[in-house]
Protein backbone atom coordinates (compact mmCIF):
# COMPACT_ATOMS: atom_id res chain seq x y z
CA UNK A 1 0.00 0.00 0.00
CA UNK A 2 2.86 2.35 0.77
CA UNK A 3 4.27 1.66 -2.70
CA UNK A 4 0.92 2.53 -4.30
CA UNK A 5 0.93 5.87 -2.50
CA UNK A 6 4.63 6.68 -3.00
CA UNK A 7 5.18 5.33 -6.51
CA UNK A 8 2.10 6.69 -8.29
CA UNK A 9 3.09 8.77 -11.30
CA UNK A 10 1.75 12.28 -11.83
CA UNK A 11 -1.05 11.13 -14.16
CA UNK A 12 -2.25 8.52 -11.66
CA UNK A 13 -2.20 11.09 -8.84
CA UNK A 14 -4.09 13.61 -10.96
CA UNK A 15 -6.70 10.98 -11.84
CA UNK A 16 -7.04 10.07 -8.15
CA UNK A 17 -7.53 13.73 -7.23
CA UNK A 18 -10.05 14.23 -10.03
CA UNK A 19 -11.92 11.13 -8.82
CA UNK A 20 -11.92 12.40 -5.23
CA UNK A 21 -13.24 15.81 -6.16
CA UNK A 22 -15.90 14.59 -8.55
CA UNK A 23 -17.66 12.21 -6.15
CA UNK A 24 -20.92 14.15 -6.32
CA UNK A 25 -20.88 14.10 -10.13
CA UNK A 26 -20.83 11.28 -12.68
CA UNK A 27 -17.89 12.65 -14.70
CA UNK A 28 -15.56 9.83 -13.72
CA UNK A 29 -17.66 7.34 -15.69
CA UNK A 30 -17.29 9.03 -19.06
CA UNK A 31 -13.89 7.55 -19.91
CA UNK A 32 -15.30 4.02 -19.50
CA UNK A 33 -17.99 4.76 -22.08
CA UNK A 34 -15.54 5.20 -24.92
CA UNK A 35 -14.59 8.48 -26.60
CA UNK A 36 -17.79 9.25 -28.55
CA UNK A 37 -20.35 8.09 -26.00
CA UNK A 38 -18.27 9.57 -23.18
CA UNK A 39 -18.24 13.02 -24.81
CA UNK A 40 -21.96 12.83 -25.57
CA UNK A 41 -22.66 11.72 -21.98
CA UNK A 42 -20.67 14.64 -20.52
CA UNK A 43 -22.37 17.15 -22.81
CA UNK A 44 -25.85 15.87 -21.91
CA UNK A 45 -24.96 15.62 -18.21
CA UNK A 46 -23.62 19.20 -18.11
CA UNK A 47 -26.79 20.48 -19.83
CA UNK A 48 -28.97 18.66 -17.28
CA UNK A 49 -30.45 16.40 -19.94
CA UNK A 50 -29.84 13.25 -17.89
CA UNK A 51 -31.80 14.48 -14.90
CA UNK A 52 -33.87 11.38 -14.16
CA UNK A 53 -31.12 8.86 -14.89
CA UNK A 54 -28.56 10.85 -12.90
CA UNK A 55 -31.01 11.31 -10.03
CA UNK A 56 -31.74 7.57 -9.99
CA UNK A 57 -28.05 6.73 -9.79
CA UNK A 58 -27.26 9.31 -7.11
CA UNK A 59 -30.36 8.35 -5.07
CA UNK A 60 -29.20 4.73 -4.93
CA UNK A 61 -26.03 5.62 -3.07
CA UNK A 62 -25.90 4.53 0.56
CA UNK A 63 -24.12 6.68 3.11
CA UNK A 64 -21.14 5.20 4.93
CA UNK A 65 -21.29 7.91 7.61
CA UNK A 66 -22.73 5.70 10.35
CA UNK A 67 -20.15 2.97 9.77
CA UNK A 68 -17.33 5.54 9.76
CA UNK A 69 -18.53 6.94 13.09
CA UNK A 70 -18.85 3.47 14.58
CA UNK A 71 -15.41 2.18 13.52
CA UNK A 72 -13.65 5.56 13.75
CA UNK A 73 -10.40 4.31 12.14
CA UNK A 74 -7.88 7.02 11.26
CA UNK A 75 -6.89 7.46 7.65
CA UNK A 76 -3.46 6.07 6.69
CA UNK A 77 -1.84 9.49 6.32
CA UNK A 78 -3.08 10.43 9.83
CA UNK A 79 -1.35 7.55 11.65
CA UNK A 80 1.79 8.75 13.49
CA UNK A 81 4.96 7.23 12.07
CA UNK A 82 3.24 6.09 8.88
CA UNK A 83 5.14 7.08 5.73
CA UNK A 84 1.96 7.29 3.68
CA UNK A 85 1.15 10.88 2.84
CA UNK A 86 -1.91 12.73 1.59
CA UNK A 87 -1.29 13.50 -2.06
CA UNK A 88 -1.01 17.28 -2.49
CA UNK A 89 -3.94 18.69 -4.44
CA UNK A 90 -2.88 20.39 -7.63
CA UNK A 91 -6.07 19.46 -9.50
CA UNK A 92 -9.31 21.27 -8.81
CA UNK A 93 -12.56 19.97 -10.29
CA UNK A 94 -15.85 21.83 -10.76
CA UNK A 95 -16.27 23.50 -7.35
CA UNK A 96 -12.98 25.44 -7.15
CA UNK A 97 -12.04 24.01 -3.73
CA UNK A 98 -9.01 21.77 -3.17
CA UNK A 99 -9.66 18.22 -2.01
CA UNK A 100 -9.44 17.39 1.68
CA UNK A 101 -10.22 14.08 3.41
CA UNK A 102 -12.19 14.12 6.63
CA UNK A 103 -13.87 11.55 8.82
CA UNK A 104 -12.81 7.98 9.41
CA UNK A 105 -11.22 5.58 6.97
CA UNK A 106 -13.52 2.54 7.15
CA UNK A 107 -15.43 2.01 4.92
CA UNK A 108 -14.62 4.16 1.92
CA UNK A 109 -17.55 6.40 1.02
CA UNK A 110 -15.97 7.45 -2.28
CA UNK A 111 -15.46 3.80 -3.25
CA UNK A 112 -19.05 3.09 -2.25
CA UNK A 113 -20.21 5.87 -4.54
CA UNK A 114 -17.86 4.92 -7.38
CA UNK A 115 -18.83 1.24 -7.41
CA UNK A 116 -22.54 1.94 -7.04
CA UNK A 117 -22.59 4.58 -9.78
CA UNK A 118 -20.48 2.44 -12.12
CA UNK A 119 -22.56 -0.69 -11.58
CA UNK A 120 -25.87 1.09 -12.13
CA UNK A 121 -24.58 2.86 -15.23
CA UNK A 122 -23.30 -0.52 -16.47
CA UNK A 123 -26.83 -1.87 -16.11
CA UNK A 124 -28.08 1.01 -18.25
CA UNK A 125 -25.37 0.53 -20.89
CA UNK A 126 -24.72 -3.23 -20.98
CA UNK A 127 -22.42 -2.91 -24.01
CA UNK A 128 -19.98 -1.05 -21.74
CA UNK A 129 -20.63 -3.19 -18.63
CA UNK A 130 -17.07 -4.50 -18.18
CA UNK A 131 -15.42 -1.14 -18.82
CA UNK A 132 -17.74 0.62 -16.38
CA UNK A 133 -17.29 -1.94 -13.59
CA UNK A 134 -13.50 -1.80 -14.07
CA UNK A 135 -13.73 2.00 -13.85
CA UNK A 136 -15.58 1.61 -10.55
CA UNK A 137 -12.70 -0.53 -9.28
CA UNK A 138 -10.17 2.07 -10.48
CA UNK A 139 -12.14 4.67 -8.57
CA UNK A 140 -11.52 2.64 -5.40
CA UNK A 141 -7.83 2.27 -6.28
CA UNK A 142 -7.61 6.06 -6.43
CA UNK A 143 -8.34 6.15 -2.70
CA UNK A 144 -5.16 4.12 -2.05
CA UNK A 145 -3.12 6.39 -4.32
CA UNK A 146 -4.22 9.42 -2.31
CA UNK A 147 -3.27 7.77 0.99
CA UNK A 148 -6.74 8.26 2.46
CA UNK A 149 -7.79 4.60 2.69
CA UNK A 150 -6.45 1.16 3.46
CA UNK A 151 -7.17 -1.73 1.06
CA UNK A 152 -9.76 -3.13 3.50
CA UNK A 153 -11.67 0.17 3.39
CA UNK A 154 -11.93 -0.16 -0.37
CA UNK A 155 -12.64 -3.91 -0.34
CA UNK A 156 -15.54 -3.44 2.09
CA UNK A 157 -17.41 -1.67 -0.68
CA UNK A 158 -16.39 -4.36 -3.12
CA UNK A 159 -18.13 -6.93 -0.94
CA UNK A 160 -21.27 -4.78 -0.91
CA UNK A 161 -20.99 -4.50 -4.68
CA UNK A 162 -20.89 -8.29 -4.93
CA UNK A 163 -24.11 -8.50 -2.96
CA UNK A 164 -25.65 -5.81 -5.16
CA UNK A 165 -24.51 -7.67 -8.29
CA UNK A 166 -26.18 -10.84 -7.04
CA UNK A 167 -29.40 -8.97 -6.35
CA UNK A 168 -29.38 -7.47 -9.85
CA UNK A 169 -28.63 -10.88 -11.37
CA UNK A 170 -31.48 -12.43 -9.36
CA UNK A 171 -33.85 -9.72 -10.58
CA UNK A 172 -32.75 -10.28 -14.18
CA UNK A 173 -33.22 -14.04 -13.92
CA UNK A 174 -36.59 -13.61 -12.20
CA UNK A 175 -37.81 -11.16 -14.84
CA UNK A 176 -36.64 -13.43 -17.68
CA UNK A 177 -38.14 -16.50 -16.04
CA UNK A 178 -41.42 -14.70 -15.29
CA UNK A 179 -41.60 -13.41 -18.86
CA UNK A 180 -40.96 -16.88 -20.31
CA UNK A 181 -43.45 -18.42 -17.90
CA UNK A 182 -46.08 -15.83 -18.84
CA UNK A 183 -45.46 -16.37 -22.57
CA UNK A 184 -45.75 -20.14 -22.15
CA UNK A 185 -49.03 -19.72 -20.26
CA UNK A 186 -50.40 -17.44 -22.99
CA UNK A 187 -49.37 -19.93 -25.69
CA UNK A 188 -51.17 -22.74 -23.88
CA UNK A 189 -54.41 -20.77 -23.72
Amino acid sequence: MTAINHDADVNTRHQALADAESVEYLYFLSDAMGPRLGRAFLAAYDKGELGKAAALIKASEVSTGSAKKYFHYPRPYQVPGNTIHLTPDDVVVKDGHPYTAGGGAFPSGHTNTGYTDALLMAEMIPERFDALVIRGARYGYSRLVLGVHYPLDVMARGWSRSVMSRIILTIRITVRYSTKLALNCVRRW
